[in-house]
């Protein structure tokens, strides 16, 4: 089973409770498990819809390799083909983890 991580901005302080526990009950899947760090090395970081400038867009490509944008229309906000509509539903969440297994199996050093 491959392990991948997940960490958040630190926008997102208020709202990591709720993504950690759905992250806890979707997490482990399959052929894949999530688990939720702190700090920088991440495989996928996830942050507001919001988060604009090269300053901020830098310090959060630096917690992690992916960024997912997080929020409030993020479907329709035209950021990215990474992100993650607010509120959470389990069934949102679960496509997320699927295309981001993909592109990190297919980043992987591994599969030569």
């Amino acid at each position: 089973m491959r392990t991948y991580t997940i960490g958040f901005t630190p926008e997102l302080q208020h709202e990591q409770a709720l993504l950690r526990s759905v992250l806890v009950s979707f997490g482990r899947r399959e052929f894949h498990r999530w688990l939720c760090v702190a700090g920088a090395g991440a495989d996928v970081v996830i942050g507001p819809v919001g988060i604009a400038g090269d300053a901020v867009m830098e310090q959060a490509r630096a917690l992690g390799k992916i960024l997912v944008h997080y929020g409030d229309g993020a479907e329709h906000a035209g950021v990215s083909s990474l992100m993650l509509p607010k509120p959470v539903h389990a069934r949102e969440l679960i496509a997320l983890l699927v295309r981001l297994e993909a592109y990190l199996t297919g980043m992987s050093p591994e599969r030569s």
